[in-house]
């Protein structure tokens, strides 16, 4: 009996391998795999599993669900094809720039560009306290807490600061350092 068994599928490339086996011996193997097979099978699905009849089959059977399987883990994987150029390996992936560090960057000159403004608007210890507050996500307790102020004087201060610092923002409108981001207030 011969049987062809596609080969080497993982990688996409698809290769056909004839096998022989003497009569009667591929019996054996066909009861093993249906009792594999109705081993792994739920309760209510046993009744479906059906004995290949032939050898071709059962293989098929095997082949479509190690594709299968390997479909199910991989599909959502690329595919990047190298090239090896003077020795050195080659990948589509080096010829596209890099800004990863782009966002980092553009986060930290706003910032900065906000910090500015602020400090500009208001005095020093107000700034602080509004670039504390505003954009570094301290809580009016926690500042309190931390210059050991009570936490009404914050709310107060800071209160007052923002009223200041859109004041300021009103005024100075066209001279902020932001060009399609500006300011909500």
């Amino acid at each position: 009996m011969k049987i062809e068994v596609l080969d080497d599928i993982k990688k996409g490339h698809k290769k056909c391998v004839t096998i022989e086996i003497p009569d009667g011996d591929y019996t054996v193997m066909l009861d093993i795999d249906y009792h594999q097979r109705l081993a792994k099978a739920p309760e209510n699905k046993r009744s479906e599993v059906k004995r290949c009849e032939t050898v071709q089959e059962m293989f098929d059977l095997m082949g479509n669900e190690e594709y299968n399987n390997w479909h199910r883990e991989n599909r959502h994987a690329a595919y990047v094809p190298t090239k090896e150029v003077n020795g050195e390996e080659i990948d589509a992936f080096t010829f596209i720039s890099d800004n990863s560090d782009e966002e980092e960057r553009k986060k930290s000159e706003d910032y900065e560009a906000w910090c500015q403004v602020i400090r500009n608007a208001l005095k020093s210890e107000e700034a602080e306290m509004t670039i504390a507050i505003a954009i570094d996500g301290v809580t009016p307790e926690e500042y309190a807490k931390q210059y050991d102020l009570k936490r009404d004087t914050v709310y107060k201060r800071y209160q007052r600061a923002r009223k200041k610092l859109k004041k300021y923002m009103l005024e100075h409108w066209n001279e902020l350092p932001f060009e399609n981001n500006r300011p909500i207030i």
